[in-house]
């Protein structure tokens, strides 16, 4: 029996690094600009780690205070994740940088605008075809 439970372990680590632990690096790269990306993906991977960790620490102590409901606290952050994810993320996809970043704006900062919009770049008669 401890080797089907340490087996058991082990394939719960492989489906999440081969599933949704991906998603983390993706999330970085969507919502940041290239000067801040390095910065976000240094935070993202502490943090995930820390949060790892800390899961790893305390998990025994939930799985004997809670018993057969050990997936309750698993199931709120799931909810909680989509809720937000839901009503508080914008829709990135076939959006530039710029317009993600726009409508963040937007979001976090109502009523309050950010100044001219930019245009694109300046179309130079002499050498448009």
């Amino acid at each position: 029996m401890p080797y089907l439970a340490m087996a058991c372990i082990f394939a719960s680590i492989l489906s999440f690094g081969i599933g949704p632990a991906g998603v983390t690096g993706i999330l970085a790269t969507e919502l940041f600009d290239q000067m801040a990306r390095p910065a976000a993906y240094m935070v993202c991977g502490a943090l995930m780690w820390t949060m790892l960790f800390l899961v790893g620490l305390a998990f025994p102590f939930i799985m004997e205070g809670l018993s057969h409901f050990i997936y309750v606290p698993f199931l709120c952050v799931c909810v909680c994740t989509a809720v937000y994810s839901g009503f508080f993320l914008p829709e990135t996809r076939g959006k530039s940088f710029m317009e993600i970043s726009e409508e963040l704006h937007r979001l976090n900062f109502p009523g309050r605008g950010r100044g001219p919009a930019w245009a694109g770049p300046e179309v130079v008669r002499s050498t448009e075809l």
